[in-house]
């Protein structure tokens, strides 16, 4: 049985949100137990201690009250870098601790058995083999499932135009369709339009009544909806953003309607590419798409001497079996590194051994500069099909939309 991983991070942005907003006390439950780390464990004891006896929590007077404990301060000391605003946040972090901290009590449970007779634990073991082993197919059952699923590869050709999930951007339908089981890398620079791109896709495959998760690590669910509403109303995601925008509002209402039970968005700050897969594998309906903003940003953890290398491994190798267990495209964005000036090649992904090697298709974006309104999307490998290098998309920032290039 595999060791439960350690949420530090995790832990310390929950610490870090309690101390902000300290009504979250109140409303969730939480239990010292969740707390792997000491010092966490301390910060959130005392926290509870001075919330049951109703004092303010302010920074000041919570840092004084932990000074007699050593290292403890230093560990929660506030990151400006984080949104502690979100209470669905601090609810996936707490539902995330919970878990590990189950996994932690059946791990504890399971190393007892060393004193159980050595039946018992052979048959412990093989109940355990049972969840991760898989059985032998034979070639003519293999060919039998192949058949059923010709069929209805033809059938979608034939009603929807494309044997894939729907993107709405013929560079990809034609040429790089998203396949069950299949991990796409989409790159690019910073500020390209990696994301409005990835959205883009999302919002088409959502009103084709594809069912898609978008996990963002990056941006909050109101600005993920700006964008989306300035997607489907063409109107500037400037006036949603400052509340200009009432006349567009029962349009927005009407477009959202459409598509409102295909899309679903994931604040997925603090997460790691297991989070993702064990909030994707609670939904009830069948998934066709996943997208990850992005993959540089999950908070996956290496053991000691690890490198960032083998981080990016991780993730990718984690996404990779997601897409075939689920059986849906996963979308993953990952960033060029930012010393290349031309238009970036395969090998300028970030750690892009593991990218090029586990993903079936890699699409690079590339604009020349920000004010650039024309973007060539390349298909820089592509596992099942062909290259191709002239894909050319048309951009518009005020809808943070691309269109296909006349």
């Amino acid at each position: 049985m595999k060791k439960p991983s350690n949420k530090y991070n995790i832990e310390r942005l929950f610490i870090q949100q309690l101390i902000v907003y300290p009504e979250f006390l109140n409303t969730l439950n939480i239990k010292p137990e969740h707390f792997y780390h000491n010092n966490f464990r301390v910060a959130f004891e005392v926290l509870e201690k001075m919330n049951d006896a109703k004092e303010k929590i302010v920074y000041h007077t919570l840092f004084a009250r932990l000074a007699e404990y050593k290292g403890v301060c230093s560990e929660i000391a506030l990151d400006e870098a984080h949104d502690f605003t979100s209470y669905a946040l601090a609810e996936t972090n707490l539902k995330i601790l919970a878990e590990e901290c189950a996994k932690r009590k059946i791990w504890k449970q399971y190393n007892k058995l060393g004193d159980a007779p050595l039946e018992f634990i052979a048959g412990v073991k093989k109940i355990e083999l049972e969840f991760v082993e898989q059985k032998s197919k034979p070639l003519g059952e293999v060919f039998k499932t192949f058949k059923e699923n010709y069929a209805i590869r033809k059938e979608k050709l034939k009603s929807k135009g494309s044997i894939g999930l729907i993107t709405g951007f013929s560079v990809i339908d034609d040429n790089c369709p998203f396949d069950e089981g299949h991990l796409v890398i989409l790159a690019a620079k910073t500020s390209v339009g990696k994301t409005a791109l990835a959205l883009n896709i999302a919002v088409n495959a959502a009103m084709f009544k594809q069912k898609a998760l978008f996990f963002s690590a990056e941006m909050t669910l109101n600005e993920l909806m700006t964008r989306t509403l300035a997607q489907l109303t063409r109107v500037s995601s400037t006036k949603f953003k400052y509340a200009n925008a009432d006349h567009s509002m029962a349009i927005a209402e009407n477009e959202i309607k459409a598509c409102e039970d295909n899309l679903s968005f994931i604040e997925a700050g603090g997460m790691t590419s297991d989070d993702i897969c064990r909030v994707a594998r609670q939904e009830n309906d069948k998934i066709d798409l996943i997208v990850v903003d992005y993959v540089q940003y999950l908070k996956d953890r290496v053991e000691k001497g690890g490198t960032n290398n083998d981080r990016i491994g991780n993730i990718v190798r984690n996404l990779k079996g997601l897409a075939m267990e689920l059986g849906c495209t996963v979308l993953a964005l990952s960033q060029v590194n930012r010393a290349t000036t031309d238009a970036p090649q395969l090998h300028n992904l970030r750690d892009s051994g593991n990218l090029e090697q586990d993903a079936d298709a890699v699409l690079i974006l590339h604009r020349e500069s920000k004010e650039d309104t024309i973007a060539s999307l390349v298909v820089a490998k592509n596992r099942n099909g062909k290259i191709v290098t002239d894909g050319k998309l048309m951009f518009k920032p005020e809808l943070t939309k691309f269109y296909e290039k006349d």
